[in-house]
């Protein structure tokens, strides 16, 4: 077995911020650290830096992800890696430094059997949004679509009034309301279910994972995109 992983602050070019820094920083997977590969090779575990929630996959290449320069890859619909517990999230930041080869149809975490999830789909009249189920599902309109190949921020947040926001590099998406069911708030009493990341349609790159138990305020928002992107 072979483990891949830099656990110094400088490994991502940032010295002065992290994530630990975030109070309500509850899992963090970090770029090229805590990484495990097989001999094949195939990604089977990713530590949890914050936590003790591991993301494990099975090793069988069919169904498990790659490995890229310190970030983790998801080349086929059955590629996943599996939370070692389930979440369970009210009040939340999920963000990830992602590159997608497509944009469209790209499911980035899931509900164990379906349910919840947080994908990125891309319309018939070719337009991308940021699409994810809490109960109903609520659609965002990404203003400026990061071109295919790229890396950007993807990001999710609930706020204690159960008010939803979608975030592309630290930018507000806007809420689809041609979505009857999108109302952009859902009670924090129906949580966010979220078993597996991974299952994309195209090939996504992960670099970077960073979860927390609370929305974030605009100065940690801001900080936290500085330190994605450096990535």
């Amino acid at each position: 077995m072979l483990g891949l992983g830099n656990n110094l602050a400088g490994g991502t070019g940032v010295t002065s911020w992290s994530p630990s820094s975030l109070s309500s920083l509850l899992h963090w997977y970090r770029f090229d650290t805590g990484i495990t590969q097989d001999e094949t090779p195939d990604v089977t575990l990713w530590e949890d830096q914050k936590g003790n929630n591991d993301l494990t996959a099975t090793g069988v290449s069919a169904v498990s992800p790659g490995y890229s320069g310190g970030a983790v890859v998801f080349n086929a619909p059955a590629d996943i890696m599996t939370f070692d517990s389930p979440l369970e999230l009210g009040k939340f930041s999920f963000y990830i430094r992602l590159k997608s080869d497509a944009l469209e149809g790209d499911f980035l975490a899931l509900e164990d059997g379906g349910g919840d999830f947080f994908k990125i789909h891309s319309t018939n009249a070719g337009v991308t949004v940021i699409r994810t189920k809490i109960t109903s599902r609520q659609d965002y309109t990404i203003n400026s679509a990061p071109s295919p190949t790229t890396k950007f921020n993807i990001g999710s947040e609930r706020d204690g009034n159960g008010d939803i926001m979608m975030y592309i590099d630290g930018s507000a998406a806007t809420l689809d309301t041609t979505n009857a069911a999108s109302d952009g708030n859902v009670d924090i009493s129906d949580t966010w279910d979220l078993a597996t990341l991974g299952a994309s349609a195209a090939t996504c790159t992960y670099y970077e994972v960073v979860i927390c138990n609370d929305a974030l305020s605009a100065p940690d928002r801001a900080l936290l995109n500085t330190y994605l992107n450096s990535i």
